[in-house]
């Protein structure tokens, strides 16, 4: 985890934070590192843009222009959730990432909340002094959060 707070099966950055790294020849420029942030189903969407293929609608962003050091496309939120393991829900906008953790004892758990920006190891909560961002983060995840139908899994929805 590189020191980062949690390990996996957690939703803090130890636990969701993962290298991507790739070797492209001509395409991809060697030593470069990127900061963009994405998820596994924006893998789908690069992969489909790579090989000309469509895919179904979905929530992916393709991050193929980051990789060729062109302007990208972000998302407006990042939503996850591991309900049924370890009770938490977390969203990722921009530089701001709030976490609930608990939630299978207490529903109504207050979120913590983090500038992933400055501080990648999520040790400062700055819930009460950012409020409106806090709110607007419980506020995504209610909306994003939807059952999927399959007992214990959750897929996001698009609010």
């Amino acid at each position: 985890t590189g020191g980062l707070r949690g390990l996996k099966g957690d939703l803090y950055e130890g636990g969701i934070r993962v290298p991507f790294i790739v070797k492209w020849p001509g395409v991809v420029s060697p030593g470069r590192v990127s900061g963009h942030v994405s998820a596994q189903y924006d893998l789908l969407a690069t992969l489909a843009e790579v090989t000309g293929q469509s895919v179904p609608a979905n929530d992916g962003v393709s991050f193929l222009p980051e990789l060729m050091g062109r302007r990208q496309r972000t998302h407006e939120y990042l939503y996850f959730e591991f309900f049924e393991k370890t009770g938490q829900k977390a969203v990722v906008m921009g530089d701001w990432k709030a976490v609930k953790s608990n939630l299978k004892k207490d529903p109504d758990a207050s979120c913590e909340l983090f500038n992933l920006a400055k501080d990648p190891f999520e040790s400062e909560d700055l819930a009460s002094r950012h409020r409106r961002i806090s709110r607007r983060a419980d506020r995504v995840m209610k909306s994003a959060s939807s059952p999927s139908g399959v007992t214990g899994f959750r897929t996001p929805s698009r609010p």
